[in-house]
């Protein structure tokens, strides 16, 4: 699947946009606020405090797309379409978000202060212990 290919690396925190396309976006390691749009997205946030939002197609691994948030205390969210919202880093505190569609919300990094919030939709979830789990979310992973 092809994919435009969007570097955020003015060295301050900006604004980021993708396309209304597949996009591969990568921010930088400053807070950053990133906006996927439509298509299958595949977004690395990094480091920083960063500010994630999906679009109107599903961003899940299986199409090319995933949103990743990476180290710092991110909100990383979903919107329309199946998604995988996740972050891998952990020493942060993640607000991640499935919202509509049928997601993999997936808070499990090892620093158990997440806060998972699947949406609507029949959602699967992977957490670690001390997690906060909202009760929208299904289905454990």
């Amino acid at each position: 699947m092809a994919q435009d290919v969007i570097t955020c690396s003015k060295g301050g925190p900006e604004r980021c946009n993708g396309s209304s396309g597949n996009d591969r976006i990568t921010s930088s390691s400053r807070s950053d606020d990133i906006y996927a749009r439509a298509g299958h997205d595949l977004v690395d946030a990094r480091g920083g405090r960063d500010l994630v939002l999906g679009g109107a197609d599903g961003d899940d691994p299986n199409f090319g797309g995933g949103l990743e948030g990476g180290p710092g205390n991110d909100t990383v969210k979903g919107q329309d379409g199946d998604d995988t919202v996740k972050d891998e880093a952990s020493s942060d505190e993640d607000r991640l978000f499935g919202d509509a569609g049928d997601d993999f919300v997936d808070g499990k990094d090892g620093d158990r202060r997440d806060v998972l919030d699947c949406g609507s939709g029949r959602d699967v979830f992977a957490r670690d212990n001390g997690d906060e789990v909202k009760k929208n979310c299904e289905r454990p992973f």
